[in-house]
């Protein structure tokens, strides 16, 4: 603006010039003096109407900010909310679609690597966002399977069982679509589950301490290990289905395994699966058969259980023929009747229906007597099965007392 004040005063001088000659001859001006005299004037109308402009610009800027500021400080944090909520009173905080705010929290070992991970570089991620997004890192079995989120709506929601493949010809499309695809919908409904997380009276009272990344960091472990359970054995009371819940009825084959494991088991539950399957299919084991095959070979020499020198003796990079391993502390062990071994594309086998609804309720009572003050979390989610055919299971006939569903 200071630029465009010295340029306007610069042709004003100019103007008073030329009507100073004028005065001094006592004359007219002529045509080139008023062709100059116009071209000033004009570019003076030019640059008033531009100060004008910035100073009304400016000032909207700062009536914007001042709001933006007011808003952000009327705003109350989580904190200040939980801090505020009436306990024991079955009032909740829904925080689904909270968005994250700045902050810092940290992840276990299992979960997301190591260290602080900034939520100041995540764009309007809300809570529920957040946790469902770390879940593949903290439950392999989860990121395995199919995921469908939804919003915070609690009926039940249509989803397709399976899609068709690939692309055909037209006149073979009616044909293969028989074949194939399996438009049937499956309903996705709203099941509540509920964990606890405990926090300290000093804690909550501490304006330093990060109550959000502590929260987030819980959760999604808490769902990460819930999820670990539920893929696996399902729930009874809700009807959400695990991989225990798949009979032949729904179209998985079943191999008998050996009363002692062999290699030649593994070759024929891998070619039992449908080859349009295998390229994706996943083998879900116990530690204990984990531990079984750790040292077992093929007839030429080759280890059943292939694991990659820079990983964990038994992780991420653990393969049997090839597909990789997930190992999972909810499958029964070889030493138990029922379902031992899984091998399938579990994308097409489950599907894991996540919705963002997720509240806290704040008790005293848990833990009166310690001081601390404990957050009751509720999510809701439902898992249903899909294409049986997309899975082998190995079946163990040991007489033993077999594990019950998730209570």
């Amino acid at each position: 603006m200071k630029q465009l004040l010295e340029k306007r005063s610069k042709l004003i001088e100019q103007i008073e010039a030329i009507m100073n000659v004028a005065e001094t001859e006592k004359r007219a001006f002529s045509k080139e003096e008023l062709d100059k005299i116009n071209g000033y004037t004009d570019e003076v109308n030019q640059i008033d109407a531009t100060i004008q402009t910035q100073k009304e610009a400016r000032a909207l800027m700062t009536i914007i900010k001042e709001s933006a500021t007011n808003d952000k400080q009327d705003q109350p944090s989580l904190l200040d909310e939980i801090r505020a909520l009436q306990a024991d009173a079955n009032k909740e905080i829904e925080i689904g679609t909270r968005e994250v705010r700045d902050g810092t929290h940290t992840f276990s070992d299992t979960a997301v690597g190591s260290g602080n991970a900034p939520t100041e570089i995540i764009s309007k991620t809300t809570f529920a966002d957040y946790i469902l997004d770390k879940l593949a890192y903290i439950s392999p079995l989860y990121g395995a399977v199919r995921h469908e989120r939804f919003g915070n709506s609690k009926h039940q929601i249509p989803v397709q069982a399976n899609k068709l493949g690939k692309f055909v010809p037209m006149k073979e499309l009616a044909e293969y679509t028989k074949q194939v695809a399996t438009f049937e919908p499956i309903k996705l409904e709203a099941h509540k589950f509920g964990t606890l997380i405990t926090f300290s009276q000093e804690a909550l009272e501490d304006t330093g301490y990060n109550v959000e990344g502590e929260l987030m960091r819980q959760l999604a472990e808490s769902y990460g290990l819930t999820l670990d359970e539920l893929i696996v054995k399902g729930n009874e009371e809700y009807k959400v289905n695990g991989l225990n819940d798949f009979s032949v009825d729904d179209g998985v084959k079943e191999v008998q395994l050996p009363a002692k494991l062999t290699p030649e088991t593994l070759t024929e539950m891998y070619f039992a699966l449908p080859i349009r399957y295998r390229h994706t299919a996943t083998w879900v084991i116990s530690d204990q058969t984990a531990k079984a095959l750790t040292d077992m070979k093929f007839e030429d020499g080759r280890p059943v259980l292939v694991t990659s020198f820079n990983g964990t003796p038994v992780g991420s990079h653990t393969t049997i023929l090839g597909r990789p391993v997930i190992i999972n502390e909810h499958v029964a062990e070889l030493t138990e009747a029922g379902s031992s071994i899984f091998f399938g594309d579990l994308k097409r086998v489950l599907i894991v229906g996540e919705r963002k609804a997720l509240s806290l309720q704040k008790s005293t009572e848990y833990g009166f007597i310690r001081d601390e003050i404990a957050i009751k979390a509720n999510m809701r989610l439902d898992i249903k099965k899909a294409l049986g055919e997309a899975m082998v299971v190995g079946k163990s006939s040991v007489v033993a007392k077999s594990k019950g569903k998730v209570a």
